[in-house]
């Protein structure tokens, strides 16, 4: 998977040409281990179609992507051993890991990169009811971006599988999708996303991406 993986740090090389820290955020992102790489790219993919749907510019495309591929860095702040654990995390590890929105926004703060992006990364764990972290913010408090995200986070983990979860069906995965719109993700976002999935050769990206391990 070289190929691919290089395709990515040279596509986040063209969005963030013109930052002068382009070299130390690129470097951070091959800390990440190889699974959270990967997820971060198929997320990416995720989020490109998505972004479409939602009739977004050139401009908007190129944020939400970027903040795709970054919204994990601060897993790299994480100990290994907890991001790797074969069984669920307990509660005390699960706070610790929890923390990597909050560092990881704290590092694109520190890159200089656009607030809209850091509030991406930040909020990228924010449940449509209020119940997720680091804030509970609610609704529309969610900056779209991170509403976006998180659909995109989730739905690959369910295609792709952890450590301690097997990968689930397409069909299985909407039906978590269907069952958690309203609570954990935006139901409109979901709704179209899933009309965009219903037709079989629309839903490619979705499993090309899934497929990138």
């Amino acid at each position: 998977m070289f190929k691919e993986e290089q395709k990515s740090i040279d596509h986040i090389n063209q969005l963030i040409t013109a930052i002068p820290a382009k070299f130390e955020i690129i470097e951070l992102f091959l800390q990440l281990d190889s699974y959270t790489r990967f997820h971060s790219y198929r997320v990416k993919e995720i989020v490109v179609a998505m972004a479409s749907l939602h009739g977004m510019n050139q401009d908007q495309t190129e944020e939400l992507t970027l903040a795709a591929y970054l919204h994990d860095l601060g897993k790299t702040a994480i100990p290994a051993e907890l991001l790797n654990k074969s069984t669920r995390l307990n509660a005390q590890e699960l706070k610790h890991v929890r923390m990597h929105a909050k560092i990881g926004a704290d590092m694109c703060k520190i890159f200089k990169l656009s607030q809209t992006l850091i509030e991406a990364v930040r909020c990228h764990h924010e449940y449509f009811n209020g119940a997720g972290y680091p804030f509970g913010l609610a609704a529309s408090s969610i900056p779209l971006a991170s509403r976006i995200i998180s659909i995109a986070d989730a739905l690959d983990v369910m295609l792709s599988g952890r450590k301690y979860s097997k990968p689930r069906s397409l069909s299985d995965a909407v039906k978590i999708m269907i069952h958690n719109s309203g609570s954990q993700f935006d139901p409109a976002l979901v709704s179209t996303l899933l009309q965009k999935i219903e037709h079989k050769d629309s839903a490619d990206w979705v499993k090309n991406a899934a497929s990138f391990h």
